[in-house]
């Protein structure tokens, strides 16, 4: 069923504002579409009143009998089945199976939420955007980032801080996963395009890259002097990466959470 919001009896002066809010955060009131739920597929896919299958836009959850995709489904479940939710599309309303295409909106005692960014902060949902549709996705990657941080759902496979001979006595266990890792910092290497903070008697030359797109980020949280962390303790977390055998194991560092400096 369609509807109207109050929002449409605003003064144009304000409704020119609507595309720009509409690409920031999540709002209910941009929804098109109301409709009951019957029955939830799996994390990402539900069906509404009328057999028409949506398929959650900008994620993927993981397939039925792949680790954590019981408890994406059991959480879509949770949240949507047999309630009245509220769908918001994109450029592109449909896919290649005909499926809708769309941001889902359900209220809760604590108010609406998107179930699709809910799915990425319970860490049990990646991010997947395929253009022309993208709206959102600024906000999905820091809901991401957040859920990477505190280890939630498949991100906590690790949750504990690691010790960098831990991390190198098993690299290949750890590569692609996200961890903390607790490390001195022997020398920092400054360049235009990144910061690189290099282990202390690392095996294989660990260390941890600060992109310059994140420099003033870094430096409004008060982490910019970064000469002054050579010799200091820090625990970062991130995802290891090995993309070049010969320049060792490293995690980008793109939030200032993602840097805890140890007290002396």
């Amino acid at each position: 069923m369609r509807f109207r919001t109050a929002c449409m009896m605003v003064a144009p002066v304000f409704l020119c504002l609507v595309p720009v809010l509409a690409t920031s955060l999540p709002d209910p009131s941009f929804a098109t579409l109301e409709a009951k739920v019957y029955k939830v597929f799996d994390g990402d896919t539900i069906s509404i009143k009328g057999g028409e299958k949506v398929r959650l836009l900008g994620i993927d959850t993981p397939e039925i009998g792949e680790p954590f995709s019981a408890e994406a489904k059991r959480f879509t479940h949770d949240l949507v089945q047999y309630q009245t939710v509220r769908l918001e599309f994109d450029v592109r309303e449909r896919d290649t199976y005909s499926r809708l295409l769309a941001f889902v909106y359900v209220e809760t005692d604590d108010g609406w939420v998107m179930v699709n960014a809910e799915l990425v902060r319970a860490g049990l949902a990646k991010l997947l955007f395929i253009p022309p549709n993208g709206r959102y996705e600024g906000y999905f990657e820091q809901v991401l980032h957040e859920a990477m941080v505190r280890h939630q759902g498949m991100w906590g496979k690790f949750s504990d801080v690691l010790t960098l001979q831990q991390i190198e006595a098993d690299p290949v266990t750890y590569v692609t996963e996200v961890v903390s890792v607790c490390f001195l910092v022997s020398r920092v290497a400054a360049a235009e395009s990144e910061i690189t903070l290099y282990a202390d008697e690392s095996r294989f030359s660990f260390h941890a890259i600060v992109l310059c797109d994140s420099f003033a980020a870094f430096a409004e949280a008060g982490l910019g002097a970064w000469n002054d962390y050579a010799g200091k303790t820090v625990i970062i977390t991130g995802t290891l990466e090995c993309k070049d055998v010969r320049k060792g194991l490293s995690i980008t560092l793109t939030w200032p959470d993602q840097v805890v400096i140890e007290p002396e």
